[in-house]
């Protein structure tokens, strides 16, 4: 039984190992557009993607390719007017372009240092656009300037690296 449920399990992994490679990564793409926010499913299959991913600089990859992700659903939920989905969103990109930030600098990964910057600096830009779309300090508004603000601080602790 217990042999059963291995097999099944990497069956499983290795069918979400090879379709991930069919994604799009954030260096590879001028601008992602999503649909929807991610589903628990797709955290899911996202979370077991990452943990597939051994090399450090394929992990980076990653990391930055739902960096975007994160980003491209705040614009979803700003354009869509979903705006109950603005501060869950925001929230949930932050934590992601920290947990890459904390992965580069544990890790010493400096070859993707000028990318990341470019990335930040990219993800600056568009969150002032998406900002502009709320009044000045409303719960949304703040929200995303939470994220303003963290783009800069990861972005300067990725340039100190």
């Amino acid at each position: 039984m217990l042999k059963k449920l291995n097999l099944l399990i990497l069956g499983f992994l290795f069918l979400v190992f090879t379709f991930s490679h069919s994604l799009v990564f954030a260096h590879e793409a001028e601008a992602m557009k999503v649909d929807h926010v991610a589903t628990s499913f797709e955290k899911l299959k996202e979370k077991i993607t990452l943990f597939l991913k051994f090399d450090k600089k394929n992990k980076v990859d990653y990391y930055e390719y739902l960096a975007e992700k994160r980003l491209a659903e705040i614009a979803y939920a700003v354009e869509s007017n979903n705006i109950d989905l603005v501060e869950p969103t925001a929230s949930r990109y932050s934590t992601y372009i920290g947990i890459l930030t904390s992965f580069v600098d544990k890790n010493k990964v400096t070859d993707k240092k000028d990318d990341l910057v470019k990335m930040f600096e990219k993800h600056d830009r568009v969150l002032t656009d998406l900002q502009k779309k709320f009044k000045f300090e409303s719960g949304w508004w703040l929200a995303i300037q939470h994220d303003i603000n963290n783009t800069r601080i990861f972005s300067d602790k990725i340039k100190s690296l």
